[in-house]
């Protein structure tokens, strides 16, 4: 049995567990990393709101999130 990782060597799968869940469905996440946690909410929100939608007509959106625009806005 492995054992479990010193928190600090934790932050990138508690990041990419976070965006998943906001993928998901998520309203809501509990954090200690807020910087980081942020930018992966936003990840995840930009991808929830193109899931099923044309990617040509999400690219603008998505190019705004990297471009630290918040998600959602008018283009």
């Amino acid at each position: 049995m492995r054992r479990p990782a010193p928190p600090e060597d934790r932050l990138f799968a508690s990041v990419g567990a976070e965006a998943i869940a906001v993928l998901m469905g998520a309203d809501a996440v509990r954090t200690h990393n807020v910087r980081e946690t942020r930018d992966a909410v936003r990840v995840g929100e930009a991808l929830r709101l193109c899931l099923g939608r044309d990617p040509l007509e999400c690219s603008q959106e998505l190019r705004g999130l990297v471009q630290g625009a918040s998600v959602g806005a008018p283009h």
